[in-house]
């Protein structure tokens, strides 16, 4: 198997506990078993003109270090998606073997990347959902609301959506409990107004 930076992520999993090495690039909290996957991972913090494979597709300013990264790149211009999953009914399917092996984690249930904050239990199924739940315990802060007049800042995305969704006077979940006109922005405020005022377990709200 060719020792790309995807295949070494991959042939780490659920390793965490033997991670003794770590980047020492600002701000990077990726850490390895083998030096040299330190090394392999290094080049994605090398600048654009130290990357010698360019992207050719019209507007790309995609480039690559091995010719396997850029052929991994070159689908997602192709649309090929030749990794498909195994399990019955499912019909997911990607262009990366790593997001393969990520999604059938979604199956298993299979969550083997570590908080190593001390203290903190939480697990995760995939280095994206972990590196982000890390930011939470270093109050990394770097999405900002663009509503004018609000100084909200957000450690992610989905933070920051979940946020802007209460300047919109769009309320789309609407509670379902007998005579009641409550209506949320957010799914979550929903399900916090009925355990609150209606007593229902959050479990119990709309397990569909």
């Amino acid at each position: 198997m060719e020792d790309t930076l995807e295949n070494v992520l991959e042939g780490e999993v659920g390793l965490e506990d033997k991670k003794r090495y770590s980047c020492e690039y600002p701000g990077c909290t990726y850490s390895a078993i083998r030096k040299s996957s330190i090394t392999l991972h290094a080049v994605t913090h090398k600048a654009r003109h130290e990357r010698p494979l360019a992207c050719t597709n019209p507007g790309c300013d995609f480039r690559a270090c091995h010719l396997s990264d850029l052929k991994k790149h070159a689908r997602k211009h192709s649309g090929e998606r030749p990794y498909k999953c195994s399990v019955d009914g499912c019909e997911y399917s990607c262009s990366l073997s790593s997001s393969l092996a990520a999604h059938k984690r979604r199956h298993s249930g299979e969550k083997p990347f570590i908080c190593d904050h001390p203290g903190c239990e939480y697990r995760a199924s995939e280095v994206a959902f972990l590196n982000r739940h890390k930011q939470r315990h270093q109050n990394i802060r770097t999405k900002p609301c663009d509503f004018p007049g609000c100084a909200y800042i957000a450690s992610n995305m989905s933070a920051l959506t979940r946020h802007q969704q209460t300047h919109s006077d769009v309320r789309p979940f609407q509670c379902e409990f007998p005579g009641c006109t409550y209506s949320a922005a957010r799914m979550d405020k929903l399900k916090l107004h009925a355990s609150r005022l209606h007593k229902v377990i959050q479990e119990e709200i709309f397990l569909q």
